[in-house]
């Protein structure tokens, strides 16, 4: 069962969020192209907010890295457009994921 701090992504949402980050200008700080961005196939809740991880999948990288170096987070506005459990008025949010330096 997947934790409620965690939500899996389909391939239309995974989209949408790439679409997301290319409109508010996110590139790979690698290099510099939106393009190649692909979406993690989870969604994190994390201190009130949701993120997704963006990789680049750029031919020039030795690896997938981490084209952001952090999260691309979403809007609460996002989120109910992705029909992201948690942000419906009818349902609570979910629990914030526990970490070690917390």
């Amino acid at each position: 069962m997947p934790s409620p701090s965690r939500q899996p992504l389909g391939l239309e949402q995974r989209a949408a969020v790439v679409y997301l980050a290319e409109q508010r200008g996110c590139a790979c700080a690698e290099c510099g192209l939106s393009e190649h961005l692909e979406s993690d196939d989870e969604v994190r809740y994390r201190k009130g907010g949701f993120y997704v991880d963006l990789y680049c999948a750029n031919g020039v990288h030795p690896e997938r890295i981490n084209a952001l170096g952090k999260g691309f987070s979403l809007t609460l506005d996002q989120a109910r457009r992705l029909r992201l459990k948690g942000v419906s008025p009818d349902e609570p949010p979910p629990r914030p994921i526990k970490s070690d330096d917390e």
